[in-house]
């Protein structure tokens, strides 16, 4: 938790950094709105091309295409 007593979202993270050794514990679903908020600008990095405005986290993406 920060000095000031609030809760950050470091703290969430670090939850989150914690609770995902857990057995059976379901990472991914939990995080996908906080890499939503990255995904078009690293795809659009990664492609380098213009990326729709609108990117959903939860989609079938083959391994290969991002290792092209």
């Amino acid at each position: 938790m920060s000095d000031t007593g609030c809760k950050t979202i470091e703290d969430l993270f670090a939850r989150l950094d914690e609770w995902r050794h857990l057995p059976f514990y379901r990472f991914e679903p939990r995080t996908a709105p906080f890499f939503a908020l990255f995904l078009r600008d690293v795809l659009h990095q990664h492609f380098n091309v213009e990326m729709h405005e609108v990117v959903i986290p939860e989609f079938p993406l083959p391994l290969g295409t991002l290792y092209q």
